[in-house]
């Protein structure tokens, strides 16, 4: 699977982008909020300095009379002008009327319009006044610097039956919200991945090991209990599953004595059943019922050797293979079985002892059954070492070799009828592999016959 739809499909993945979408929109909102706050205070600011402009203009005329006041202006006072004849008003200020209303200017009365930012561009000398496209290239000067145009409001002061206007200016403000920032937006969701990817991790962790400890569980019973930490949940349901394990181990347990009592004690009224068969006079008749007699033994024996086929105590040890594959070929010849030790790897496997020469010779004992013979080898292959069983028998149907490793499974028409056996062998050694970390296939071979394949882990290096 692609690692990126597997990661999306996940249980981390799925965190992470909830996550990574609720802090992006929660910073966007938070920052758009505070950007709105932001230029809101800088209006208020820019309010109160214009009507300070205003209010030292009419303290400035009232110090030195209204026509050397003008004349002030007129020469360059600071943010103030006389306000030209063709000054078009907008808008009036609400915000900056409710200031100048303050009493701040006495008995001046005031009254201001935004207008144009151009109305309030001083012109240089030998501009002609009506020279709009002039004032409109000093105001682009402040957009190409990131800023905002100037704020510009036409003052109308009146004191009695006197009046006058006047321009006022105030400077370009930064009104660019940092959400336009590339840097700011990188960083913004740098910082959001990052966290939400460490938040999904450590949610899904406990999740994660609950997995891998219910896929143990479903190899081997006797896999160590999972532990009980974590969240709340997560403890609950590792407690769910130890239950369900021990749960588990006492009725197989209990299975188990069950059918090896039951098989242990039929083989007494069997025997008895032989003694007595002896007697028929019938010679054809005493063969028949003495072949189905054996057939029930048989089925006895095997039923007792599985019931007693429960997960091995035996610790885990380091043993020599190859020795191991050459007394089990030995014991066979000596048994007057073709079973020939082929080729060695002088490697070393980190097994259960006895459970491991159980396995094999399960393994011998069927390819004796089927094929008259079996010849073994051994060989590494990377961190696994694998011991190969090979026969010369009629093999097994592709479709059936996964189900010849249950229990009681026999497929008659790819092995001999007269061999006997109840299909337990092979069910045995794929479960005595399992308890060692082994893993045992069957593969029919090129040039006939079947393979068994039995996956060791290499024994690890003493320090």
């Amino acid at each position: 699977m692609n690692p990126v739809r597997a990661f999306i499909g996940s249980l981390t993945g799925r965190i992470f982008f909830l996550l990574l979408i609720g802090t992006g929109a929660a910073a966007v909102l938070s920052l758009s909020i505070a950007d709105l706050r932001q230029r809101a205070d800088i209006d208020a600011f820019q309010q109160e300095r214009t009507a300070d402009r205003i209010q030292a203009y009419v303290n400035l005329r009232q110090r030195i009379g209204d026509a050397e006041a003008h004349a002030l202006a007129a020469r360059g006072a600071t943010s103030v002008r006389p306000a030209p004849e063709n000054a078009v008003v907008s808008t009036p200020d609400r915000l900056l009327n409710r200031v100048l209303g303050d009493g701040r200017l006495g008995a001046v009365q005031a009254f201001a319009s935004r207008t144009s930012p151009e109305t309030c561009v001083r012109p240089e000398p030998g501009w002609p006044d009506r020279d709009r496209q002039a004032r409109a290239a000093v105001v682009n000067q402040a957009a190409s610097l990131g800023l905002g145009p100037p704020s510009c409001w036409i003052v109308e002061l009146r004191e009695g039956d006197a009046s006058e206007r006047i321009a006022v200016w105030a400077p370009p403000q930064a009104v660019r919200p940092r959400l336009l920032d590339p840097g700011f937006l990188l960083a913004l969701a740098l910082a959001a991945a990052l966290l939400s990817l460490v938040v999904a991790r450590t949610a899904t962790r406990p999740v994660r090991h609950m997995a891998a400890g219910a896929l143990a569980l479903g190899e081997s019973l006797d896999v160590p209990p999972m532990p009980e930490a974590g969240p709340v949940e997560v403890r609950r349901a590792a407690q769910a599953m130890n239950s369900l394990q021990s749960r588990l181990k006492a009725s197989i347990a209990a299975k188990s004595q069950i059918l090896a009592a039951v098989t242990h004690d039929i083989q007494t009224p069997m025997t008895r059943m032989r003694l007595r068969l002896e007697k028929v006079a019938d010679p054809e008749l005493r063969e028949r019922l003495l072949g189905d007699l054996a057939a029930m033994q048989d089925l006895a024996r095997e039923g007792l050797e599985i019931a007693r086929d429960t997960p091995s105590a035996e610790p885990l040890a380091v043993l020599a293979l190859d020795s191991l594959m050459k007394s089990l070929a030995d014991d066979e010849r000596d048994a007057g079985h073709d079973v020939v030790f082929v080729q060695g790897c002088d490697c070393d496997v980190e097994v259960r002892p006895q459970g491991l020469r159980r396995c094999v010779a399960n393994l011998i004992d069927n390819a004796i059954r089927y094929a008259g013979g079996a010849r073994i080898s051994t060989l590494q292959r990377g961190e696994r070492i694998l011991i190969l069983i090979d026969d010369d028998g009629p093999g097994i149907p592709e479709a059936d070799l996964p189900a010849v490793m249950e229990p009681f499974v026999r497929l008659e028409t790819s092995r001999s009828r007269d061999t006997g056996g109840s299909g337990l062998g092979l069910a045995i050694a794929a479960r005595l592999a399992r308890d060692m970390n082994a893993e045992l296939t069957l593969a029919n071979r090129v040039e006939g016959g079947l393979r068994a394949t039995l996956s060791l882990p290499r024994a690890r290096p003493r320090p």
